[in-house]
């Protein structure tokens, strides 16, 4: 269990088995079991004396009312979660409590877990059935018990005499979920409805309560709140993932068969062949990898591993993309030996490749182009050599492909003259953001919408974003805004008949010159295809003949003024401040924000009170072990960078934007360039890579570009990276463009012309026409 079980899940697991141990070992007959954030401010004689005369088990249930105003967590969020929270519960020792209890630790034993598609909430969603199975469970409807987020809007709190009142009744005690000591206006994590300072009268006891976190977290020169988690790695050091834990529960019979303890995990052993594979030949899938491929549909779309060619082709996709995906070395899941052996036929495949290139660029691309200084030019030529090597280089026949989807039979339903948009509505993701984005366009033109969420399992899906009910469409188009990997495997979040429309189209993205061969037959399911910029479009034209329409991100513009967002911030009023953002989720060697530390220091060598400040924004989970170390031992050395390391919300997202006077992206390749388009519109100067999908809406009138070499990616750098090249920005322009942008009257000027230009290429009311016209 301490292995199966991240740390959540493992101290909700033990609820029945310590109080079974109450029972029968120390001799009570009533327990009542109360979370560690939980703040008793009464007695608690009530929940005893109904335990003694009236109940056998008594539980509170998160609401009694519905949460119907539009925020979260809403009466679905509720139900997902479970009816009663188990923050608190009480107990009897009598023999229908007893009984519950035994089932309830059996299945707490194994499936303690958060896992929403399985509608498991750890302990909570099986204590749905208490009442069904014990004869005498009372709900405590008592509003005066487990006051918390989900119920403050029903229940009234007022001060009397010193003491709480929800509705009336006197506080017994208040489960402050999802505090943070750090962020003390942060009401809760887990819900948008309330911060501290609209939470009325609780908000003496909240700030008594978060201080008194930040009191008894303070041991000398240390913090508890920093030691890591006892069950966090294996012996030899591993973090434990999330896939780890999953592989121990899925092999938990076979390690105890050979008498390993799943701490004592190594690579060795999870890369050594799966049973079914013959351990002497190069395509033999070890033992975690046929663990990964069984757990993802994406996979076993496009490797079927009962054929030597699937294997050898689920292993290239796990020494180039597995380490970026999992945070674990590729050692984990390929030997040594197996990389050796693909790495000689890759060299192999690439000598003859460059054979080939040196035959056909002499005849395809003159020496005066070659020798051009035109950004503009390079990305054409490069991206016109990249689509004739590609129809030119022999395609081996044998390669994996992922399985056709076919496309719905032609239907003769009266449809609205409108558009049905599918996707990510309510996921905190790149691909989320654009469908909402693209909706709220396609709004301004009048004519009928509707939208359809997808909530997948691994996002938390907060984001408030107002859907339709069910997936059936009604309009003549349907858009799939979910990128090319899903519409593949589209079946995984509903009946793909649902879609069937006059015409359905897919919203691709992508961030490199060629479009990977194992999505090419996501075109297959669409009738045409929408891109952000014509780089993307330049890619997707190297694997199908598809119409390719370009329908580039609104991007609003940003009024915010800089005074009011840097105070809202805690930012100096004094300082010129340049800005870089990343995610760690999503391949920091793409957006490559070292680069921008190591220019920006050596543009300005001396920190001081009053010396130019660079903000370094990130957030996300996984990568982190292979990055995080550089940036924050770099920024240590450099108290003019500052590093802020969190989750924005919108309004926070468009303060930062405004109080930046420079956004710095030198970033290797960009499917669109939100970040550079945001700062655009607010007004910001914008230095940026001269290459990808930014150069549709910047250019020498409205921002500083910074040249460039083209560098082929190595193994780890992105998926699909065999074969494909990007930008490698050269330093000393970098340099130079962050020492250009001290000069207050260019920043002011080509932010002015940043403005104009977002405002009007990109504005929301112009997409939305795009949409319209390419509809039409």
């Amino acid at each position: 269990m301490a292995f199966r079980y991240s740390i959540m899940e493992f101290n909700t697991s033990v609820k029945p088995h310590c109080i079974e141990y109450l029972f029968d070992r120390l001799g009570y007959e009533l327990v009542a079991y109360i979370d560690p954030d939980i703040f008793v401010l009464g007695s608690l004689d009530g929940i005893f004396q109904d335990l003694e005369l009236n109940a056998d088990c008594v539980l509170t249930p998160h609401i009694t009312k519905p949460l119907s105003d539009g925020r979260l967590p809403d009466d679905l969020a509720i139900g997902r979660a479970g009816v009663y929270n188990l923050g608190f519960g009480a107990f009897a020792n009598r023999p229908e409590a007893r009984e519950f209890l035994s089932w309830w630790h059996k299945w707490l034993d194994t499936d303690c877990v958060v896992d929403l598609v399985r509608g498991i909430f750890v302990d909570q969603r099986f204590c749905d059935f208490a009442p069904s199975f014990i004869g005498r469970t009372k709900i405590e409807r008592d509003p005066g018990y487990n006051l918390a987020y989900w119920n403050l809007p029903h229940r009234r709190v007022e001060r009397q005499n010193g003491m709480l009142f929800a509705n009336g009744s006197p506080v017994k005690f208040v489960h402050f979920s999802g505090v943070n000591k750090d962020r003390p206006l942060d009401f809760s994590k887990h819900q948008n409805r309330y911060t501290a300072e609209t939470i009325g009268e609780l908000r003496p006891l909240f700030d008594f309560y978060v201080e008194r976190l930040r009191v008894s977290d303070v041991c000398g020169d240390l913090h508890f709140s920093t030691i890591e988690y006892g069950f966090l790695r294996t012996q030899n050091g591993q973090f434990i993932t999330p896939l780890l834990r999953s592989f121990v529960t899925c092999t938990s019979n076979e390690l105890e068969s050979k008498g390993l303890s799943p701490f004592d995990l190594t690579p060795a052993y999870c890369a050594s062949p799966a049973d079914e594979c013959a351990p002497e030949h190069a395509e033999s899938v070890s033992r975690l990898l046929q663990h990964v491929h069984a757990r993802r549909g994406d996979l076993q779309e496009v490797f079927d591993i009962g054929s030597a060619n699937g294997r050898r082709g689920l292993i290239d996709w796990a020494i180039g993309n597995f380490s970026n995906e999992y945070e674990m070395a590729v050692d984990w899941v390929v030997p040594a030996v197996i990389r050796a052996q693909h790495a000689e036929e890759q060299r192999a495949q690439e000598a003859s490749q460059n054979h080939l290139v040196a035959e056909i660029v002499p005849a395809f691309v003159p020496e005066a182009a070659v020798a051009t200084d035109s950004a503009q030019d390079k990305v054409s030529i490069g991206a016109r050599l990249q689509r004739s090597l590609h129809r030119l280089l022999p395609a081996r026949d044998d390669a994996p492909q992922p399985a056709v989807i076919e496309r719905d039979a032609p239907t003769s339903v009266r449809r609205l003259p409108g558009l049905a948009i599918y996707g990510f509505l309510n996921s905190e993701t790149g691909v989320g953001q654009a469908g909402r984005a693209l909706a709220g366009a396609f709004a301004t033109t009048g004519k009928p919408l509707s939208t359809h969420s997808f909530r997948p399992p691994q996002f938390k899906n907060s984001v408030q974003f107002a859907t339709d009910d069910g997936l059936a469409n009604h309009m003549q188009h349907a858009l799939l805004a979910i990128n090319a990997d899903n519409v593949i495997n589209l079946s995984n979040y509903m009946d793909p008949s649902e879609v069937a429309s006059n015409s359905t189209i897919g919203l691709f993205y992508w961030e490199l010159p060629v479009f990977p061969g194992a999505w090419a037959r996501a075109a297959d399911r669409v009738d045409e295809i929408w891109v952000s910029s014509q780089f993307v479009a330049e890619s997707l034209r190297t694997t199908t003949s598809k119409s390719i329409r370009i329908v580039p991100l609104p991007v609003p513009i940003n009024d915010l003024g800089i005074g009011e967002a840097r105070t809202a911030l805690e930012l100096p009023h004094d300082r010129l401040i340049y800005l870089v953002t990343f995610d760690f989720n999503s391949f920091p060697q793409r957006k490559n924000p070292m680069a921008v530390l190591r220019a920006f220091v050596d543009a300005f060598p001396r920190a001081s009170a009053s010396a130019p400040l660079l903000i370094v924004k990130c957030h996300g989970m996984h990568n982190r072990s292979h990055f995080e170390k550089e940036i924050r031992q770099f920024a240590a050395l450099h108290s003019h960078i500052q590093i802020i390391d969190r989750i924005f919300s919108t309004t926070e997202i468009l303060q930062l934007q405004a109080a930046t006077d420079v956004f710095v992206s030198l970033h290797r390749s960009e499917g669109f360039g939100l970040n550079l388009a945001e700062a655009m519109a607010a007004g910001k100067l914008a230095v940026g890579t001269a290459f990808s999908g930014n150069m549709d809406f910047m250019d020498s009138s409205n921002s500083l570009l910074v040249d460039y070499k083209m560098k082929a990616l190595s193994e780890g750098d992105y998926v699909f990276w065999n074969g494909q090249w990007w930008a490698d920005p050269i330093h000393d322009h970098a340099v130079a463009a962050l020492e250009q942008a001290e000069d207050s009257s260019l920043r002011s000027r080509l932010g002015a012309a940043a403005r104009v230009q977002v405002a009007d290429l990109l504005s929301v009311s112009r997409v939305g026409a795009v949409m319209s016209t390419h509809l039409n």
